[in-house]
């Protein structure tokens, strides 16, 4: 709110402010995931048969962190914008807020679970 206020209630400004601030929770959750598979046992065996470290990283480790991070990503979205919301609420922000924020938040968050069940190699199909 200090940010927006200083420099104003352009949306560029608010954009901005929002985009900075949101963005350490999903490298968290990133950079824990990676760790932790890591040390998975489909991993190691590859890491035993000599695999080369950078298909390591993206062949196995970024493909299972992905159906996290697009949930993340699409989690952190509708939050920015109910962050926007309380800031127009405050005077501080510049959409109108209403029902169309809640569609949208809505839709944001039926897509990141359609994202996740669609690429999350995880899942079983019954």
């Amino acid at each position: 709110m200090t940010v927006v206020a200083v420099l104003g209630t352009g949306i560029y400004n608010v954009m901005t402010v929002i985009g900075l601030l949101g963005w350490p929770g999903s490298s968290r959750l990133g950079r824990g995931q990676s760790l932790s598979m890591r040390e998975w046992n489909f991993v190691m065996v590859t890491r035993c048969l000599r695999g080369e470290d950078r298909r390591i990283m993206f062949r196995h480790i970024l493909l299972n962190v992905l159906a996290p991070l697009l949930v993340a990503a699409t989690l952190g979205v509708a939050s920015a914008m109910l962050t926007e919301v309380g800031l127009t609420f405050l005077g501080l922000g510049v959409l109108p807020p209403g029902i169309a924020i809640l569609f949208s938040v809505l839709a944001i968050s039926f897509v990141g679970d359609g994202l996740r069940d669609a690429f999350d190699p995880r899942m079983t199909l019954d």
